[in-house]
């Protein structure tokens, strides 16, 4: 009898213990997709690719931007966008990705850099050092999307 009862609990723990580590190896995963998703936008970013860039958003995509009215309109946001591209180009430099926290199928994702704005016919930089917050939900389809996107200026 108590050869069976050590068993059942032996068996028990090593069963607690493999949940355990496989929730954190899932975990893991989806915290370095969630990452993947920004460097990926912000490549579209970069390129100027208003398609691309809707590519990684949900349909009711937010935009908070430096202390502006959020953008909710998309519409709206892809003709800001396609202006936008027109007259300048982005990059992202000094990323650092420094948390990610997920809860099923929403990940928070807070992270900062230094961006750069140039405009296309003129010599002038603008930098700012900013942090992001983004809320990103999982689809269907298993994929991370872009839901809410934060930026403010680091200060």
């Amino acid at each position: 009898m108590n050869i069976r009862i050590s068993t059942t609990l032996a068996l028990t723990i090593l069963l607690i213990i493999g949940c355990g580590r496989s929730e954190k190896i899932y975990t893991e995963t989806e915290q370095i997709k969630v990452r993947q998703v920004f460097t990926d936008f912000v490549k579209e970013i970069e390129a100027g690719n208003t398609d691309g860039f809707f590519s990684y958003i949900t349909d009711d995509y937010l935009e908070y931007y430096l202390g502006e009215e959020p953008v909710t309109n998309l519409d709206t946001l892809r003709s800001m966008l396609d202006d936008f591209f027109a007259m300048n180009t982005f990059t992202l430099t000094d990323h650092r990705s420094e948390e990610v926290i997920i809860r099923d199928d929403v990940a928070i994702h807070r992270h900062r850099g230094t961006i750069s704005i140039k405009p296309k016919a003129d010599t002038t930089v603008l930098q700012l050092d900013v942090k992001y917050l983004d809320v990103l939900r999982k689809n269907k389809n298993g994929d991370w999307k872009i839901y809410i996107h934060s930026v403010n200026e680091s200060k």
